[in-house]
């Protein structure tokens, strides 16, 4: 089959495929098979011009982009507070940031010259290897320690990231300093225990507890106060040691605190094993969150024995605001109304 455009070639020269053109002819023919190839050959040539100038533009978007990229990467590169190592799985530190300088005492070039495994103490270095050859990084922060350049070792915690980098595999290790946190966390504990001595010797009746009545705290002398030890009392609610009545009482009272007047005072009769009986004096303070809720509450409780064994208001110091329901806690509760 003659291709159309040949046929119209042919045509255009009154040619056809059953007679022999004269040279005439035939000249014309070949003369108009030049042109279309010159003309197709034009055509091609712009395409490919347009083609390349194409390519060009998209060329120059990629790494105008790409720069801009790498640009925005090293602003956060260089912003963090923590140390940053790009390296490969075998350790090879490629670049580092600032910080890392700063952390480890080291100049840039000084850093890229290592291997992680040379900057922790050697005990550290089969945990580090094989940190980095696992098919999947740890999902955790490794805790470890590291080394300065002066040889101190200080504590870190180390996040580790596989990335993408210049098209390029890499991963990505974040190093915190811990040092201070570990210190703050040593002083908190130091606090705590310091507070728990304290309270253990006060000769006051102190609990914390649960909206729900949970005794979450208790120190020696509310556990005896009930004839308990301190680990027998704790988990306990309210409702196991007090009376039913005596509680609801208590409720009644406690509902009326709030984030603007979370401390309540309040009185109790407490009939003691040996049958003494006793006025106690009660301080409840409730801690409430951002929503107005109480998450927990805590009561310190005085022992005011008069030496009529009446209770001595004046010495308690107590305003017209106390409870003077007669809640009483013990072996044996009884309510009254009135306290002289």
């Amino acid at each position: 089959m003659t291709h159309r455009l040949l046929q119209r070639q042919l045509k255009k020269l009154k040619l056809d495929r059953e007679s022999a053109p004269d040279a005439q002819e035939w000249h014309a023919f070949l003369d108009s098979i030049q042109r279309t190839y010159d003309e197709a050959d034009d055509d091609r040539y712009l395409l490919e011009r347009s083609l390349a100038i194409s390519s060009q533009e998209m060329q120059d978007l990629y790494e105008n982009l790409k720069q801009a990229s790498e640009q925005r990467y090293r602003v956060i590169f260089e912003g963090v507070q923590d140390a940053i190592f790009v390296e490969t799985a075998s350790g090879e530190i490629l670049d580092c940031n600032s910080r890392a300088c700063e952390m480890f005492g080291y100049n840039r070039d000084e850093l890229l010259s290592k291997n992680v495994v040379d900057l922790a103490p050697p005990e550290h270095s089969e945990l580090i290897r094989a940190a980095l050859t696992q098919h999947a990084l740890p999902t955790i922060p490794l805790l470890m320690e590291n080394l300065r350049s002066d040889g101190e070792p200080f504590p870190v915690e180390v996040t580790l990231r596989k990335q993408v980098i210049n098209e390029r595999d890499v991963i990505l290790a974040v190093v915190r300093d811990i040092s201070e946190r570990l210190e703050a966390e040593e002083a908190m504990r130091a606090s705590e225990a310091r507070y728990q001595a304290i309270v253990e010797d006060q000769t006051e009746y102190i609990n914390r507890y649960t909206p729900d009545g949970t005794i979450t705290f208790a120190n020696e002398a509310y556990a005896r106060l009930h004839n308990m030890k301190p680990e027998e009392i704790i988990g306990k609610k309210h409702a196991d040691i007090i009376p039913k009545t005596a509680l609801e009482a208590i409720h009644k009272q406690l509902g009326l605190l709030s984030p603007e007047s979370p401390v309540m005072t309040s009185e109790s009769r407490f009939i003691a094993h040996s049958g003494e009986t006793r006025w106690l004096q009660w301080r409840d303070r409730a801690i409430f969150d951002d929503a107005g809720q109480v998450g927990r509450s805590g009561d310190a409780g005085l022992d005011n024995v008069g030496a009529s064994g009446q209770f001595d208001r004046r010495r308690a110091g107590l305003g017209a605001e106390g409870f003077d329901g007669g809640t009483s806690f013990g072996d044996k509760i009884e309510a009254d109304d009135t306290v002289a």
